[in-house]
């Protein structure tokens, strides 16, 4: 009886698939908290040189065109800085990366920072002060806050936060703040507020803690939009 042919070597036995290689990115680089400050710098001021020559509407939030990058990089940055191992503050909390941010590229108080830059001024409507939390291109929004206890505001908490869509190429902080407040006031159910004690606690606070914040406030209002004519009757006298 013939016996059978042996198949050669190989045939019908199966191959593993070749493993694929798979590139190494190369790790990306680290910097100090010192270096991601300054690298932010040099973002908003970027920014603020694009919004200068801007002719248009630009969205803030998700910007086409020149920002786009700008916004991708500013993102980048605050994932870098929260990879950074976390330091507490003065009052032993830590503090978020756009809060690290915010703290070191702060316009000086009282002043109407750039477009992009953060910054805390003063604006007024008749005889009332509203304290702009200004959030640049960090924040993206206008936070508004009580701080004179003693009179009416326009939210009964004493706070009001306001989300900023677009922003004019040319603009300035205060234009943008100041055409917000008139629209709000212009709606018929806008009206003056007791406001709650945490909003006066709070007033008293940001007063207690900032001198030019004090110094603003007794030096009286300073180019005031007016108040609606229903409020004409209850304006105290500025410098009684």
């Amino acid at each position: 009886m013939a016996r059978a042919k042996s198949k050669p070597k190989g045939i019908g036995r199966k191959v593993a698939p070749a493993k694929k290689v798979v590139p190494v990115k190369p790790a990306a680089p680290t910097y100090t908290r010192e270096e991601l400050i300054e690298q932010m710098r040099e973002l908003l001021d970027g920014a603020d040189a694009i919004l200068a020559t801007a002719g248009h509407s630009v969205t803030w939030g998700y910007p086409t065109g020149a920002l786009t990058e700008a916004r991708e990089r500013c993102n980048l940055l605050f994932n870098q800085m929260a990879r950074l191992p976390a330091v507490e503050d003065a009052e032993g909390e830590y503090e978020s990366p756009q809060e690290i941010f915010e703290k070191a590229l702060h316009a000086e108080p009282g002043t109407v920072p750039s477009l992009a830059r953060p910054g805390t001024f003063i604006e007024w409507i008749g005889y009332i002060p509203v304290l702009v939390e200004w959030g640049g291109f960090l924040k993206r929004s206008a936070d508004l806050r009580c701080v004179d206890p003693k009179l009416k505001w326009i939210s009964a908490t004493g706070y009001r936060s306001t989300h900023v869509a677009y922003v004019d190429g040319g603009s300035n902080p205060s234009a943008i703040v100041r055409g917000i407040l008139t629209s709000a006031m212009a709606q018929k159910e806008f009206t003056l507020h007791d406001v709650e004690k945490w909003g006066t606690q709070a007033a008293n606070e940001a007063l207690a803690a900032n001198e030019w914040l004090r110094n603003a406030l007794a030096k009286g209002p300073v180019d005031s939009l007016p108040l609606p004519r229903k409020y004409f009757a209850v304006q105290r006298p500025l410098f009684a």
